[in-house]
Order: C-alpha cells, then sequence, then structure tokens
C-alpha cells in the first residue's frame, strides 16, 4: 500500500475510534450512527482488499460466514429485547415484524438472512429508547447495523473473493478515496461542526483524529486477522507487542471480523504475543518495524 493511503488509513481508523469512544456526544444527530456504521463497514471491506493483495482471497470467505453468525447472534439478541418491549406495550405490528428464531435465521437462505437481520436491525435504532429498559444496548444496535452493511456487500459483490491482487489494490484506493469524499467530508464533517456551540470539546477532538499525518520515518503501524484452525475469525482476541530492546509496549483486540489494528508504532524490533482463553498462545520474535512502512500479520490459534 502506498504511503498516501496508508496515512489516510491511519486518519480514518483514529476517526473512528475517537468517535466509538464519543457515542454520547453524537447522540442528537439520528443520522450519525447509521453513518459511521456504513464508515466501519467501507473500513472493514478496505481491509479484506488488503488482505487479498498481501494473502490472497481464502480470508475473504471466512469472514463472510463469520460475519453471518456474528450477525445473526447480534439479530436474536437485539430481536428478544425488541420482542419484550413490543409485547409490555402491545404492539403487535412490531413483535410480528422482529419475531424471528435463531433457528429459522440459521435456516433461511444468504439472501432471506441478510434481509431479516437488517429488519430488526432497523426496528432497533427505531425503538432504541423505548426498548432500552428491555435489555437493548446502542452498542449491539450499531454492531449489527456494521454486520449487516458488510454481509449485504458482501452478497452484492461476490467477485470480492475471487478479486485478483491487483484489482484488489484498485479496489481498495478507490473505496477508500470514496469513503473520505462522502462519509467524511460529504457527511460526517458538516453533521460534527452542527456541534461546535454546543460541545466544542467533542469537535475539537474529531478534528484533531480527522488531521492525516505523516507515519514519516519514525513511526508505522501492523494489522492483519486472527482466526482458529478452521479458519473462522476469532473476536476479542488481545494482541501485544514489545519491543526487544524493552521500553515501548502496544496492546489491542480483535474487533467482531478477528482484525486488529495497532496505529503510531515507533520502528524497531519487536516481539508479538496472542492470547486467548482456550486456545495456545502464539508468540513470534524479531519482527522488524521499518519506518515509515506498514506490517501485516495474521495468527492462527490452536485449541488448547
Amino acid at each position: 500500500m502506498k504511503r498516501k493511503s496508508c496515512n489516510e488509513l491511519n486518519m480514518v481508523d483514529s476517526l473512528l475510534l475517537f468517535c466509538d469512544q464519543q457515542t454520547g456526544a453524537t447522540a442528537g444527530l439520528s443520522a450519525f450512527a447509521p453513518l459511521l456504521g456504513d464508515t466501519r463497514n467501507k473500513r472493514n471491506v478496505i481491509h479484506q482488499y488488503d488482505q487479498v493483495t498481501m494473502t490472497g482471497t481464502k480470508g475473504i470467505t471466512a469472514a463472510s460466514k463469520k460475519d453471518r453468525e456474528q450477525m445473526i447472534i447480534l439479530a436474536v439478541k437485539c430481536r428478544n429485547s425488541l420482542v419484550a418491549f413490543a409485547t409490555a406495550n402491545g404492539d403487535i405490528a412490531l413483535k410480528s415484524k422482529v419475531n424471528f428464531t435463531k433457528s429459522q435465521l440459521i435456516g433461511m437462505k444468504k439472501q432471506e438472512a441478510a434481509d431479516a437481520c437488517q429488519i430488526i436491525s432497523t426496528e432497533a435504532i427505531a425503538n432504541l429508547v423505548g426498548a432500552t429498559p428491555f435489555g437493548l444496548i446502542d452498542l449491539d444496535v450499531n454492531n449489527l447495523q456494521t454486520l449487516c452493511s458488510n454481509y449485504q456487500l458482501f452478497l452484492q459483490n461476490p467477485r470480492l473473493a475471487i478479486v485478483t491482487r491487483k484489482e484488489a489494490g484498485k479496489q481498495r484506493d478507490l473505496l477508500l478515496a470514496e469513503l473520505i469524499k462522502v462519509n467524511l467530508m460529504g457527511q460526517m464533517d458538516p453533521m460534527v461542526q452542527t456541534l461546535r456551540a454546543t460541545n466544542p470539546s467533542f469537535v475539537g477532538g474529531y478534528e484533531s483524529s480527522r488531521i492525516i499525518s505523516d507515519l514519516g520515518r519514525n513511526i508505522t503501524k501492523m494489522r492483519g486477522v486472527v482466526t482458529d484452525a478452521n479458519g473462522v475469525a476469532l473476536a476479542n482476541v488481545p494482541i501485544q507487542i514489545r519491543n526487544i530492546s524493552g521500553g515501548a509496549v502496544y496492546n489491542t483486540v480483535t474487533d467482531n471480523n478477528g482484525n486488529f489494528i495497532i496505529l503510531n508504532i515507533a520502528s524497531g524490533d519487536y516481539n508479538a504475543t496472542v492470547t486467548a482463553v482456550g486456545y495456545k498462545p502464539v508468540t513470534e520474535t524479531g519482527l522488524h518495524f521499518a519506518p515509515g512502512k506498514e506490517i501485516g500479520r495474521n495468527f492462527m490459534l490452536s485449541a488448547a
């Protein structure tokens, strides 16, 4: 990946992290959460294209299967809260609309399952405030919409699974340009500016995260995917890299798709450790982080 694109992705990752930590600030902007989910979805697809450029297409199909599994799990969780809320308020229409069981969703064809989960996601967004006392969580709602969008995009573009490395690089760059122009410049940036008078600290933090910094000669970053022996992505797996000379230590965890990224790593030599409950720890020693470069590393964990 070219240095300019790496710098832009670094900005997108920093911005997503900032917004995820400040959801209360944008709660009054009803369009912001779905837009943030769409931005994260595009970022995930960019990562998948990037994986193809480095390792081929095997991980893409595994990621789509994991997306469907996670999508159904979250859809059922949100559905349960919505059914309880609908029952308490006598809302027969809402209850009928979202009343899919887990076994029904699992047994559906791909597009049917995607449509059913999207219905649940849409109703969860619309009824979030009222259904919160019944166990509906905003983080689950946002993650469900992200997974629905991600899976729907995969269904609409099955060629993603067989795209060549050269084409993957081209599509990655086009999608990154679209993300910045349409999602950020066209929508998120103007929406955030409406909060300048009421929440200047949030706007300042957003603008700081929005700066595209040059990785330059001193720092780099690392990204990849953690899977089990069957190629299934593992979520919430802790990853640590430690400078061999001592001092610098960086930590992160994988997202729902098994993806991880560590930003702003000082150049040098590191050891990486990946641990997860129920799996044997994995250690890779002597990782060299060259100045201004990005390292791609995938880890496979075996059952303990």
